[in-house]
């Protein structure tokens, strides 16, 4: 999957203004190589960085603590790690044993248990998903998708139904379907069935370079050459593009943050960027010549966000931090039922599940289904975040409802719940 949200810890400002600051990483600060193509975060803090040299390893949260005044020239470069140094990495995800998966372009698949390494093949490898169960799912180049459960590999090309043997996303639905994008649109599959460019899709003969899904099953698709289409309810599609406001069509990646913000990574031969959809909203971010505060590069290939709601971006001449830094002016807060969307994780979930606030102060919570009866109630509760265990639940979805107690803000969401 080609953008990752992976919760570490919260800290989070409330109700304060924020000014915004760029920090920018390079080969001379320790990254193996400016070329990045996949970031992804682990559960200590980690930034796992794919290049076409190798893998960096930025130990973020460590090189904060470690110099909490320093700046960004001054962090040691023992704080990076290489690994697969002259591989082409491409992709990059993290299982629930906290394996490290990578894709490479001509070297296969490589695992790495923070010790030992095991090769898998040795096709291109353009995505890596893992799924509620713990299936890594892998897109290849030209000769379609691999699923393997830990012992056994499942192919699928377009013998079985797969659109396209050219795959380059992955992405999972809360009603367990797969769907892939390929060369030539997309494909689902629900585990027996596919479905590929069917009425409505809407993306035939378009290739499909990103997949991101909400917390409501809106699917995100990043195309190149077309900008981003939202799915919806089944049936209906919306497209933005740089007529209405994207910093180009060529899209790579696409991230989703707390309040729903997406993030929009592309490249093309007519430049690119970063953008940022809110609703209707645009806000684009460039690279400028001797910018001190701003994107390390015009193409950009990858999204993560941290728990902090920090942004970090893959570009083809550098990795870019971006976050919000607050200024302690005072914000007005409005009363919104339907405000914030909540931030759940693992989402799907199997045995456990963390809510994280939007900002610590003392909450009552509520889980209902979907026919809303009660199935979790907690009366108060102080801090940043709370941890719910969900081995007791049926599967299925569920209704997450957040209370401030001390101004009356409500926080909605989604878990969706699997055996």
């Amino acid at each position: 999957m080609k953008a990752k949200l992976i919760l570490l810890f919260a800290i989070v400002f409330c109700s304060a203004s924020t000014a915004q600051k760029w920090t920018n990483y390079y080969a001379t600060d320790g990254l193996v190589n400016n070329y990045i193509n996949a970031i992804a975060l682990d559960a200590q803090g980690n930034i796992w960085v794919g290049t076409a040299g190798g893998v960096s390893k930025f130990n973020y949260l460590n090189s904060s603590s470690k110099s909490t005044s320093a700046k960004k020239d001054s962090l040691p470069n023992t704080m990076w790690t290489t690994y697969l140094a002259g591989n082409d990495v491409f992709a990059i995800d993290i299982d629930a044993l906290g394996n490290i998966w990578f894709g490479t372009h001509g070297n296969g698949i490589k695992k790495f248990d923070g010790t030992n390494w095991t090769d898998y093949n040795s096709e291109f490898v353009y995505d890596i998903a893992i799924d509620a169960q713990d299936n890594k799912w892998f897109a290849f180049n030209g000769v379609g998708v691999s699923k393997f459960d830990g012992t056994n590999w499942t192919h699928y090309s377009k013998t079985d139904g797969l659109g396209d043997n050219w795959v380059s996303a992955i992405g999972f639905d809360s009603q367990n379907n797969t769907w892939f994008g390929t060369g030539s649109g997309i494909s689902q599959f629900d585990g027996l069935n596919w479905t590929t460019d069917a009425v409505g899709f809407g993306l035939a003969k378009k290739q499909v370079h990103a997949i991101t899904i909400d917390t409501e099953d809106h699917i995100w698709f990043g195309t190149h050459g077309n900008g981003v289409l939202e799915f919806y309810e089944g049936s209906h599609w919306r497209l933005y593009n740089s007529f209405d406001g994207l910093t180009n069509d060529y899209v790579n990646s696409i991230a989703i943050d707390a309040q729903g913000n997406k993030w929009v990574a592309t490249g093309g031969l007519t430049g690119g960027g970063l953008s940022k959809i809110n609703g209707d909203n645009f806000t684009n971010y460039h690279h400028t010549l001797d910018c001190n505060n701003c994107l390390a590069d015009e193409y950009v290939t990858s999204v993560a966000i941290d728990a902090n709601g920090n942004k970090w971006f893959g570009t083809h001449h550098g990795l870019s931090k971006f976050e919000e830094v607050p200024t302690g002016v005072p914000e007005p807060t409005t009363k919104n039922q339907n405000g914030i969307k909540l931030s759940i994780y693992p989402n799907p979930s199997i045995n456990e599940t963390t809510v994280l606030f939007p900002c610590p102060d003392k909450y009552s919570l509520i889980i209902t289904d979907m026919n809303g009866r009660i199935v979790k109630q907690i009366e108060e509760i102080y801090g940043e975040k709370v941890r719910i265990t969900t081995d007791d639940m049926d599967s299925g979805i569920y209704l997450v409802s957040l209370k401030n107690l001390n101004n009356d803000n409500t926080y909605k969401g989604r878990v969706v719940v699997t055996k």
